[in-house]
């Protein structure tokens, strides 16, 4: 479950595919551009259900976070509402993916910088309240660095490996 950043936006191949190859396992793919927590329709995870997954992925906030939405209780409840309900299918593991990156306040404003330190706490309360692993700094200091940028925001294939790799330390 994601946005641009898993659905392989600007690439050939999604994270899940990618992930899928070299974790030789099947992966439902469930992210799309545009997608956030505050507009995900909970409804979609009725297609994992038939799929049994063991492991669930959950990659969201980029999007929220770029529009400027504070992270106010109701995104935090709808983050819950999203693992809670992901939780309910038998036996997966949840992980909780956070799209921020240790470099990338170098390339954000005062206020951004802001927002950022509370989408941080939230990624961390989150996992901690509801038992999820949690993996940060997916993109290993290289946001921003043009050899891993498709565009300003989304990895290119170089900067899907790095990320790839942070999922296969599970």
């Amino acid at each position: 479950i994601g946005d641009s950043i898993f659905s392989g936006f600007n690439n050939k191949d999604s994270i899940a595919q990618i992930y899928s190859k070299n974790n030789n396992s099947i992966v439902l793919d469930l992210s799309l551009p545009g997608q956030s927590i505050s507009n995900f329709n909970i409804e979609r995870l009725n297609k994992c259900k038939s799929f049994e997954p063991e492991i669930i992925f959950i990659e969201l906030g980029a999007n929220d976070f770029l529009l400027g939405k504070e992270c106010t209780e109701e995104l935090h409840n709808k983050l819950i509402n999203i693992i809670d309900n992901s939780k309910s299918i038998n036996e997966v593991k949840i992980v909780l993916v956070s799209f921020i990156d240790s470099n990338m306040e170098l390339y954000l404003t005062a206020q951004k910088k802001y927002l950022l330190s509370d989408y941080k706490k939230m990624y961390v309360d989150v996992s901690e309240k509801q038992d999820v692993f949690l993996i940060e700094n997916i993109w290993q200091e290289k946001f921003g660095i043009k050899n891993y940028m498709s565009d300003n925001y989304h990895p290119n294939l170089k900067g899907q490996k790095v990320i790839i790799k942070s999922l296969l330390k599970l």
